[in-house]
């Protein structure tokens, strides 16, 4: 739904699926964003533009390179599925549910804008009780 959205809004020729940004360079016109073939290990050809948002997952070469001393991701022994669906109002409209424990699952519910859709936004997560150490250790 979200990619089909994207390509009628900006062009079918603007999106690039299986491209890993690798770093971005910033001057005083704009920003520039590196790529990478994720199989091929191929350099793809650079994207310019006014902005580079960095939302490419946990493992994000932008915020790696505007944060180098972060260190990894620490693994925190908790699992976490979210999505969007619609789904019709209860209660006020704007009201969150959350149900359960992280030792056996939660879920969080709520509303996202404030237009009137029936967008729902939803939360389970649930706690790894195999994970020996959260930080990513054995």
């Amino acid at each position: 739904m979200l990619l089909d959205a994207a390509r009628r809004r900006i062009g079918a020729d603007r999106v690039f699926l299986d491209w890993h940004c690798i770093g971005v360079d910033q001057n005083a016109s704009g920003v520039s964003a590196r790529f990478r073939n994720p199989e091929s290990g191929e350099t793809l050809p650079c994207q310019s533009g006014a902005v580079a948002v960095g939302c490419e997952g946990i493992h994000s070469a932008i915020r790696k390179q505007l944060y180098p001393r972060e260190g990894p991701p620490l693994y925190s022994g908790v699992n976490m599925w979210r999505g969007v669906t619609r789904w019709p109002r209860f209660l006020t409209g704007a009201s969150m549910v959350r149900a359960g424990w992280l030792a056996t699952g939660k879920m969080v519910i709520y509303t996202i804008g404030n237009s009137g859709s029936a967008r729902r936004r939803f939360q389970l997560e649930c706690r790894n009780v195999d994970a020996r150490d959260h930080h990513g250790g054995a």
